[in-house]
């Protein structure tokens, strides 16, 4: 048996703790979320990372910084989940950061995981200072991992100092 929340050392400098494995309930209502525009669903889900703060000790000396999605993406659903889940928990945090994604990468979900790490590579921009800072990266889904690493190493690059990373769910 698994125990919720879980973590998962996906590089060596790098922990993401998650709080569901991704079961067809999980699916429906992340599905619910990205494609019906159910924004309130979103946020009633947010409170949940509140469990993964206490227990992995992630405190305001972290920057909170969401999973971006791409510009057209955004158009299209008019909004982006990760978003909205990071701005209801950025209270918890010292401060919440931004990013951009620098091109519009295929949807991930029907690519293998070599596919997914070649999509992301350069997927990332910011004019923000990184330097020492602590970041937590929320994310609604982990299924390879590709995104969360190639970010994660984008800002290691940028200087981060220490970087965690928080999702509503793990596909194992």
């Amino acid at each position: 048996m698994i125990e919720f929340p879980i973590c998962t050392k996906l590089t060596p400098s790098l922990n993401v703790y998650s709080l569901f494995t991704y079961s067809n309930v999980l699916k429906d209502l992340l599905h619910e979320v990205k494609f019906h525009s159910n924004q309130h669903l979103a946020l009633q889900l947010s409170p949940l990372f509140f469990r993964i703060f206490n227990y992995f000790s992630i405190d305001k000396r972290y920057s909170l910084l969401y999973v971006p999605i791409s510009k057209q993406r955004k158009n299209k659903r008019g909004f982006n989940q990760v978003e909205l889940l990071a701005n209801s928990i950025s209270v918890y945090f010292n401060e919440l950061l931004t990013i951009s994604r620098i091109e519009s990468t295929r949807a991930l979900y029907d690519l293998d995981r070599d596919q997914r790490q070649d999509e992301m590579v350069s997927a990332f921009s910011s004019n923000i200072d990184f330097s020492n800072k602590k970041i937590c990266i929320v994310d609604d889904i982990m299924t390879s991992g590709s995104t969360l690493i190639n970010l994660s190493n984008y800002l290691y690059n940028q200087g981060a100092l220490d970087i965690k990373a928080i999702t509503l769910a793990y596909k194992i």
